[in-house]
């Protein structure tokens, strides 16, 4: 991100909500804190006025001039303010940041792309940008080769494409050259819409990307284009692009793009989560924030379950219709490959279980709960809806086979240990 450096320490400027004249901004200082927010600190003094109150409605963003040129900030805002002798303060802290912009090209919080760069994901996506060949034979050496690849691209809804694409850079001078091959995931829309849309979409992607992985996935970086003929400003969003080090490899992907049908398969899990977010939420919230208890997973999780079956009973599938309570699991069953049934052992004493305790911990206080039970459960029901799912966006069983096919041998051995031993 451009500045960021300069962010971190602070940078000093003049701010104002998108659209208001810039004789009414307000001095204030800009600072971005990793994993929480960018926080704007504002005064006005009888010697530089300005109205603060402005700030709190400042809906459609707030658009600054500073040391490293003009930044506009949006998302999720907390405004805080307070009175002094000498004058008043606000503090203001959102989620996102974009810099690198011109002013005649920002329009509220309006923008025609937005896109997501990640590291660590080398297998995720078919092909690669990067050869690489060694020979020890005299004279020997190293051969690396980087070449564009062209972007998957796929219509996500009216107005609305999808891109992906194995891209690379390369800095530094002479004798000092790196280079990166990051995996690019970019929205973009026929016509200015607002920051936040393409944020969901890409979140979207985000979460399946989260669920294809073994370890930690993060954005290292991102970029917006306001208009179509503008370059392109650096983004930071504290849900995307989380501080420390990237935890462990993540060159074994639990499922890649293939087993997903290709981006068509993206595309369809986009829309799941944009039209069905209460199924999908569940999955990935137990992925990304493990420091939950196990019963407060298990309710989550067949909660969703729930929700899915009785979703597609009123549409009358068949496999769904007049499928309730301890049914739900054995049709869930019924849409993955059968090499479930061989990874949980005993399919029919597994779905009774996990209802009847999912019951218990709605109806009974007085139950007794084993943690370890619960988290079994709970895990095997989380990653039985998954397979479910992917395997509606793929239209095919392929997802749910990788994932139960060698995948999670340890969780399988330690579920059955846990459940049937």
């Amino acid at each position: 991100m451009e500045g960021k450096a300069r962010l971190l320490e602070g940078v000093m400027g003049s701010f104002g909500p998108a659209g208001t004249p810039l004789e009414e901004w307000a001095i204030g200082h800009l600072r971005l804190i990793p994993d929480q927010y960018a926080r704007l600190s504002l005064i006005s003094t009888s010697v530089h006025p300005a109205n603060l109150g402005q700030f709190d409605d400042a809906d459609h963003g707030i658009v600054g001039l500073t040391d490293i040129g003009f930044v506009l900030l949006s998302g999720s805002r907390r405004t805080t303010g307070s009175r002094h002798l000498h004058g008043e303060t606000c503090t203001v802290e959102v989620g996102n940041l974009v810099t690198g912009i011109e002013y005649d090209d920002i329009d509220q919080e309006l923008v025609v792309g937005a896109s997501l760069h990640y590291l660590g994901l080398p297998k995720w996506m078919p092909g690669s940008v990067l050869t690489e060949s060694y020979s020890d034979e005299h004279p020997g050496g190293w051969d690396v080769s980087l070449r564009h690849q062209e972007a998957l691209t796929v219509r996500l809804e009216e107005g609305w494409l999808l891109h992906l694409q194995a891209s690379w850079t390369m800095s530094g001078v002479g004798d000092a050259r790196t280079y990166t091959t990051p995996l690019a995931v970019r929205t973009e829309s026929d016509s200015r819409e607002e920051l936040g849309q393409h944020l969901v979409r890409l979140d979207a992607v985000n979460a399946l990307l989260v669920l294809a992985h073994p370890e930690d996935v993060r954005a290292v970086s991102g970029f917006v284009r306001l208009t179509s003929d503008a370059r392109s400003g650096a983004l930071w969003d504290r849900d995307f692009m989380r501080a420390g080090p990237q935890l462990g490899t993540n060159e074994f992907a639990i499922f890649g793009l293939e087993h997903l049908g290709g981006i068509e398969g993206v595309a369809g899990w986009v829309r799941l989560c944009l039209q069905h977010r209460r199924v999908v939420q569940p999955l990935v919230r137990h992925r990304l924030f493990e420091a939950q208890s196990p019963e407060s997973r298990l309710l989550a999780t067949c909660a969703a379950a729930e929700y899915w079956v009785s979703h597609h009973s009123k549409l009358r599938s068949d496999w769904a219709r007049g499928r309730k309570n301890y049914d739900i699991f054995p049709a869930l069953v019924t849409r993955v490959h059968p090499n479930f049934r061989e990874w949980i052992s005993r399919p029919s004493e597994w779905s009774d279980l996990v209802w009847r305790r999912y019951s218990q911990l709605k109806h009974d206080p007085s139950w007794e709960v084993d943690p370890n039970e619960v988290a079994a459960l709970e895990l095997s029901a989380r990653w039985l809806l998954t397979a479910v799912l992917l395997n509606s966006c793929a239209e095919s069983l392929e997802p749910g086979r990788q994932i139960f096919d060698n995948r999670l041998w340890q969780e399988r051995d330690w579920i059955q240990r846990t459940l049937f031993s």
